[in-house]
C-alpha cells in the first residue's frame, strides 16, 4: 500500500488520476510537498524498531492535509462550477 501511494504521487497517469495532475499544474511546488508528506512516515517506519507506529501516528495528520492541499490547488475558489460563473467578491448587504 505504501509503494502504491508513492507511485500514485510520482506517476498519476498510470492510475488514471485527474485531480493530481491538475493540482501539479496549478502549484509547481505541490509535487515535492506531497513527496515529503509521503517520505517522512516511510523513513520513520524504516528507522523505528516497533513497526508501523510512526506512519500510523502521522496518518491522521498527513492524510487530511494532503487531501486539503490537492483540493485547494486543483479546484481554486474562482473556478466556475456546474457551468455557472462564480462571484469574484463576497456580497455583503448593508442596511
Amino acid at each position: 500500500m505504501v509503494i502504491v501511494t508513492g507511485l500514485m504521487l510520482w506517476r498519476p497517469a498510470w492510475f488514471r488520476l485527474t485531480t493530481l495532475p491538475a493540482a501539479y499544474a496549478a502549484e509547481p511546488l505541490l509535487r515535492p510537498v506531497l513527496g515529503v508528506l509521503w517520505l517522512m512516515p516511510v523513513l520513520g517506519w524504516l528507522a523505528n524498531d516497533s513497526g508501523v507506529i510512526v506512519p500510523a501516528a502521522a496518518l491522521p495528520f498527513a492524510l487530511p492535509l494532503g487531501i486539503a492541499i490537492l483540493a485547494a490547488a486543483a479546484y481554486p475558489p474562482d473556478q466556475a462550477r456546474y457551468g455557472e460563473s462564480a462571484p469574484t467578491r463576497p456580497t455583503v448587504s448593508r442596511r
